[in-house]
């Protein structure tokens, strides 16, 4: 059996993710090779059966230039996981009002095209529910890593004005309230490939801070995840037009307590956690593997 390529999107100067070095046994047990390629080289690559989308977190700088370098992969016939019609979908946070007008607990949300000097006070005063607006998340619609988020309540309202108004004068941002669960009990990732649940990770912030991600301090551990919490999770994948070959379902505790908030559904480049999960780079590698399969000869002709 000849060893087909599957190239792995990053960016420049990156080498991939530690998580992708449990991909390589089980997807050359499926008889395939991985590379890692930056994505703005991908174009010139010469040969690839097959792409995934993996550590591409600069694309939010260039993103007409990213979905460009995903369309010639595609127009070479060759399958892209996840595809461009669920990138485009997916980049700009306004599919949260595409998800809560689907009925699903997507965390209350307002869009705005662009900050008007003075305009901070009226949103503290209009966010959320109840008291769930003393405190409030301003984020930019197309970002990642949590760059470019604030948090801002009455007592810090004077101080955060002027940078979250030259942040927002002429870029479209999102104002969310905060939520308080996030501090205590953390947000929870549920890992779905191929439209199946995987396994989940618990994430917290450092002390003092909201942001979980690593490069801010915070922790993650692997948890199992009770059965409310999947089955929120779940329809969430379930409401979508077509099902993803990965995804990570983001959810916090509502500030109601009753249920589950949807904060994020990364659908384009997170991390999988999958090194927390002993079976979970098999699960992966096999819904690579069945989707090129399933999507047919023509799409799977080789580049040239």
């Amino acid at each position: 059996m000849s060893t087909k390529t599957c190239v792995f999107l990053s960016y420049d100067g990156q080498a991939g993710l530690d998580d992708d070095a449990t991909l390589h046994e089980p997807m050359l047990d499926l008889g395939w090779t991985i590379e890692t390629v930056p994505w703005r080289l991908v174009s010139s690559h010469p040969r690839m059966d097959a792409a995934v989308i993996r550590n591409t977190w600069d694309y939010q700088g260039a993103p007409d230039e990213f979905l460009e370098a995903l369309t010639q992969i595609q127009a070479r016939g060759v399958p892209l996981f996840n595809g461009l019609d669920i990138v485009r979908w997916n980049y700009s946070k306004t599919y949260l009002d595409d998800l809560a007008r689907r009925g699903l607990p997507v965390v209350p949300t307002t869009f705005h095209e662009r900050l008007e000097p003075g305009g901070l006070a009226t949103l503290l005063d209009g966010a959320g529910e109840g008291d769930c607006a003393s405190r409030i998340v301003v984020k930019p619609v197309i970002s990642a890593n949590a760059e470019g988020t604030f948090t801002l309540d009455q007592s810090s309202l004077e101080e955060r004005t002027p940078v979250i108004e030259a942040t927002f004068a002429d870029r479209p941002f999102m104002v969310q309230p905060f939520a308080r669960s996030i501090s205590t009990e953390g947000e929870f990732s549920l890992m779905y490939f191929d439209g199946a649940y995987s396994h989940s990770v618990l994430k917290k912030p450092a002390q003092s801070d909201f942001r979980v991600q690593e490069s801010y301090g915070g922790g993650q551990r692997s948890v199992e995840s009770d059965v409310d919490l999947v089955a929120a999770a779940d329809e969430v994948i379930g409401a979508l037009d077509q099902v993803p070959v990965y995804a990570r379902v983001d959810m916090v505790r509502s500030n109601s307590g009753d249920g589950f908030w949807l904060m994020e559904l990364e659908l384009i480049e997170p991390s999988l956690f999958l090194r927390m999960d002993v079976d979970a780079p098999r699960r992966f590698a096999e819904s690579i593997d069945r989707r090129y399969r399933a999507a047919g000869p023509e799409a799977r002709n080789e580049a040239s």
